[in-house]
């Protein structure tokens, strides 16, 4: 009796615990995902897309051109997955120089070089000075330049990511909580002392808390932490819902706010497509992504500028301009390619001589 009471609760356990959906399938699909996110920031910086030349429905080249705007979004989910693999990358390295080695080797070779040939290619304001700050990432954080803020951003978060670490570690979602209320604070602190400020900084001060909430859900992924479907459904509801606030407003004036909805839509979106990759079998799409997201740095720093830089030389026939974006496109894929593989030889020479261990 006492043995089919223990099978029977066994079992039912093992019923329970199926009508949970593991958190840990954020990072099984996290390259696909980082694949998406690339691919709808290139549609986002694909400005002079005229897709009105080819589908002659207002209502759905409104609904086309709110989702290609919204593929600003695409860096708060660069953000949230970066901060995720980040607190993997951290709990398993105990050297702190050896975590700042690998964020320097993934990020440094590629920014510098495409910022240095791109800045000589330029006319700079500040000359010497000028070139010197835009390749060592600083000209954002002195003079507001936009070209690479998000590098910029990215670098910095890096190094304060061990203290975010070590507070959620040990005080979980209170310090997650207390740093993102404290970050909104500081924006609008600076909102209210100089406007003017603000506006130079807000596209990357208003997108830390996406990072320090991904810390903290990288937490939880990292435990394999399980939630209730019925929390994926509120996750997709909140998406739709989040999706429609944004339609329906363009934030005249308040920009900011757009950026905060960021936050919550890239949250929601990531958990809805970890779901929906966890349950459908969609390998070749999955492949398709995977290798798109193994380049989206590369593909973040190459494309826009070669957009811009290519509208004169390039010429295009057809009004819509999608061959145009379609060629800029295989260009970057291709220059991407060359990058990595030239950073890859780098990292070998140099970060990996005895210098540097």
């Amino acid at each position: 009796m006492l043995v089919k009471e223990v099978k029977e609760f066994k079992l039912q356990n093992k019923i329970e615990a199926n009508k949970k959906w593991s958190l840990y399938n954020i990072s099984d699909y996290r390259n696909v995902i980082m694949g998406i996110a690339t691919l709808w920031i290139v549609l986002f910086h694909s400005s002079l897309l005229n897709i009105n030349e080819l589908i002659h429905s207002p209502r759905l080249c409104n609904y086309f051109n709110f989702i290609k705007d919204l593929g600003n979004a695409g860096v708060d989910i660069f953000l949230l997955l970066s901060a995720i693999g980040l607190y993997f990358s951290f709990s398993k390295q105990s050297k702190l120089t050896e975590f700042y080695k690998k964020r320097a080797i993934r990020i440094l070779p590629a920014a510098i070089i495409v910022i240095a040939i791109y800045s000589a290619t330029i006319i700079q304001t500040g000359g010497l000075k000028g070139y010197l700050q835009n390749i060592s990432l600083l000209s954002f954080w002195i003079d507001g330049n936009l070209d690479f803020w998000y590098f910029s951003l990215i670098i910095t978060l890096y190094l304060i990511y061990p203290i975010i670490h070590k507070l959620i570690e040990k005080f979980d979602y209170k310090a997650m909580l207390i740093m993102v209320l404290g970050v909104i604070g500081i924006n609008f602190s600076i909102m209210l002392i100089s406007n003017q400020t603000y506006q130079m900084y807000e596209i990357a001060l208003t997108r830390i808390p996406v990072f320090i909430i991904g810390a903290w859900i990288g937490k939880k992924v990292l435990n394999k932490e399980k939630i209730s479907y019925k929390w994926v459904v509120v996750a997709m509801i909140f998406l739709i819902g989040i999706g429609i606030i944004l339609y329906k407003n363009n934030f005249t004036g308040c920009f900011y706010i757009k950026r905060y909805l960021y936050c919550p839509l890239a949250i929601t979106l990531v958990i809805t497509l970890s779901f929906i990759f966890s349950k459908l079998n969609l390998q070749l799409l999955k492949k398709f992504f995977i290798w798109i997201g193994g380049y989206s740095m590369e593909i973040y720093l190459i494309y826009e500028i070669l957009g811009k830089g290519m509208r004169n030389i390039l010429i295009y026939p057809d009004k819509t301009r999608i061959s145009y974006y379609i060629a800029i496109f295989m260009i970057t894929i291709c220059l991407s390619y060359i990058l990595k593989n030239v950073c890859k030889e780098i990292n070998e020479k140099v970060f990996n001589s005895k210098l540097f261990n």
